[in-house]
């Protein structure tokens, strides 16, 4: 017989604290990020680790930002997983996201409020808060030494894939990020799955005799 499933607990309890999401103001270039929930969002994010947007990049843009993976002079680093025991695929590492517009004013409208996300969380843990602005966090980093960007572009062709695995490049490490599809699933391509998993501290040792 089925036995029913319990919901899952959520992450944190949500803060009673910390006031509102900041709101993103409103840009010609991505209007969309201006109707975003951010107070759902982080509700979502809290009880299943994870939250989807509506669409924020139209097709044409989603297009541009593909088009950046052949122009070999926007990278600093190209990354081929099966050398690493990463899965199967290539990722990019842009060398300047700001010379790219789009992505550039992502990073700057969407760091806001996920610092405000990312803050909520680091009052309960009694972990360390993130500045208000992304400029402010690159100074840090880079007063920390970390100063090569981390925005990338993946793309994987017929039976690629990515095992679990961390990129981490110094000692200040934002705890959330935001991936963006840029083909349009049943279209571009069939098949595939983003697959979110949570890290449970391991269980502790019973007593010995």
């Amino acid at each position: 017989m089925n036995q029913p499933v319990p919901a899952a607990e959520p992450l944190f309890g949500l803060p009673t604290a910390g006031g509102a999401a900041p709101r993103v103001p409103h840009d010609d270039l991505l209007p969309e990020l201006g109707t975003l929930d951010w107070d759902g969002l982080f509700e979502r994010l809290n009880d299943q680790g994870v939250a989807l947007t509506p669409p924020l990049l139209s097709r044409a843009q989603c297009e541009e930002v593909t088009a950046t993976f052949d122009d070999p002079g926007l990278f600093r680093s190209t990354v081929v997983m099966q050398r690493y025991d990463f899965g199967r695929g290539t990722y990019k590492y842009y060398a300047d996201p700001a010379a790219i517009p789009l992505i550039g004013t992502l990073r700057e409208r969407l760091y806001p409020p996920l610092a405000w996300m990312a803050n909520q969380w680091a009052a309960q843990l009694g972990e360390r808060t993130f500045p208000g602005t992304l400029s402010e966090l690159a100074a840090e980093c880079a007063g920390n030494g970390q100063v090569r960007p981390t925005p990338l572009i993946l793309r994987y062709g017929p039976g690629d894939h990515a095992c679990l695995h961390q990129d981490v490049y110094g000692d200040i490490v934002f705890p959330l990020q935001i991936a963006v599809m840029l083909n349009q699933p049943g279209e571009d391509f069939t098949g595939g799955e983003n697959v979110f998993v949570e890290h449970a501290p391991a269980p502790s040792p019973g007593p010995s005799w």
